[in-house]
C-alpha cells in the first residue's frame, strides 16, 4: 500500500454542512479527492449546488442537499436521505 492509498476514502461517506465558504470548499474538495462519496448541505442549497457541480465536473461524486441545523426535522430528513443514497 502506498501513502495515499492509507489516506483513501473509497467506500465512505462524508457530510460537510456549510460547504460553499472558502474554507467548506477545500474540505469538500479534499474529501472528494479522496474518493468519498460526499454531500453538502445548508440552508442557502444554491450556493452549494455550485460548488457540488464544480467537484463534479472534476469526476468527483459531490451532492448538495437541503439542511437548516436549528430544525430537528430537516436534520431526520437530510439524516434519512442520505442514507437511501448510500
Amino acid at each position: 500500500m502506498n501513502v495515499l492509498e492509507s489516506f483513501s476514502l473509497k467506500g465512505k461517506v462524508a457530510l460537510v454542512t456549510g460547504g460553499a465558504g472558502l474554507y467548506g470548499r477545500q474540505i469538500v474538495a479534499a474529501l472528494a479527492e479522496a474518493g468519498a462519496e460526499t454531500y453538502i448541505a445548508s440552508r442557502g442549497v444554491e450556493a452549494l449546488e455550485e460548488v457540488a457541480k464544480e467537484e463534479r465536473e472534476a469526476g468527483y461524486n459531490v451532492t448538495a442537499l437541503q439542511l437548516d441545523l436549528a430544525d430537528e426535522t430537516s436534520i431526520r430528513r437530510l439524516h434519512d436521505e442520505i442514507i437511501e443514497r448510500s
